[in-house]
């Protein structure tokens, strides 16, 4: 892990691939941070697809890597892009950025596109999932973030009857 000024080619790639174990593993390094930091703010506008946003969202801010930069570009990416994201797609960005403050467009966005695939894909929601939605709305009800009684209603019927 010294080696990291060394990346060369697919360093997004391989920045991508370390800052993902780094984050599962809850390991912080500082030197691998900086680098991180730095080469994804460089690319940033090459990065505009949820897979992008969702490697960027998932493990940054799990490193402590808090660019403004970073995150704004993030959201604004959330907030365009987010009929294209998936139910585990939105699980991902949920759970991994549960302590960073995003604008109130970020979450309309996220608990938007949640209810519509809910409403169209009701049958692929696991008692697990349905309950982390469940929190994850009701955190965000909490803080004023995003409010969509009907979603947590169909939620919590859907949960019962598993």
């Amino acid at each position: 892990m010294e080696n990291y000024g060394k990346i060369e080619e697919n360093k997004l790639e391989k920045i991508a691939i370390v800052a993902i174990s780094l984050a599962n593993l809850k390991k912080k390094n500082d030197k691998f941070n900086i680098l991180a930091e730095k080469e994804v703010e460089a690319q940033l506008n090459d990065l505009t697809q949820p897979i992008d946003i969702r490697f960027i969202l998932s493990s940054f801010p799990r490193l402590g890597i808090k660019s403004k930069k970073i995150l704004d570009h993030c959201e604004k990416h959330v907030i365009e892009g987010a009929g294209e994201l998936t139910l585990s797609n939105i699980e991902q960005i949920v759970t991994t950025t549960q302590a960073t403050k995003f604008s109130k467009g970020f979450y309309d966005a996220l608990g938007g596109r949640l209810n519509s695939l809910v409403e169209e894909n009701l049958s692929q929601v696991d008692k697990s999932k349905g309950e982390h939605f469940l929190s994850v709305l009701q955190k965000w009800e909490s803080a004023g973030l995003y409010k969509n009684e009907e979603l947590v209603t169909r939620l919590r019927d859907h949960i019962k009857l598993l």
